[in-house]
C-alpha cells in the first residue's frame, strides 16, 4: 500500500478527506463514500456508485453533447464517470 496522506480525528468523531484522496477518487461536494473491510481488517474508502437513469429526451440531449466531444481514453471506471458526469452537466 501507499501512503496518500492523513487526516486528524476530531473531538465529534469526524475527518476531512485530505485533497489527494479526495482527487484520487473523484470526490466532489456532496458525494458519498462507503467503509468497507478486507478480509485481513483494512478498512478501504470507496466512493458511493450513484445509479442514475435517463429520460428518451435526456439520452437525445446526451448523445448531442458526446458527439461534440473528441474520443478520450480514461484510466478507470471512476475517471470514466467523472467524464461523463461533466458532459451530462453541460447547458
Amino acid at each position: 500500500m501507499v501512503k496518500l496522506d492523513e487526516a486528524t480525528l476530531t473531538s465529534q468523531g469526524q475527518i476531512s478527506i485530505p485533497k489527494k484522496v479526495r482527487e484520487k477518487l473523484h470526490l466532489q461536494k456532496g458525494d458519498r463514500v462507503v467503509f468497507l473491510e478486507d478480509g485481513v481488517g483494512r478498512i478501504v474508502i470507496q466512493e458511493v456508485e450513484r445509479s442514475f437513469e435517463f429520460t428518451p429526451e435526456e439520452w437525445d440531449e446526451f448523445l448531442l453533447k458526446t458527439k461534440k466531444e473528441p474520443a478520450t481514453r480514461f484510466k478507470g471506471k471512476k475517471a470514466a464517470l467523472h467524464h461523463l458526469d461533466g458532459l451530462i452537466k453541460k447547458k
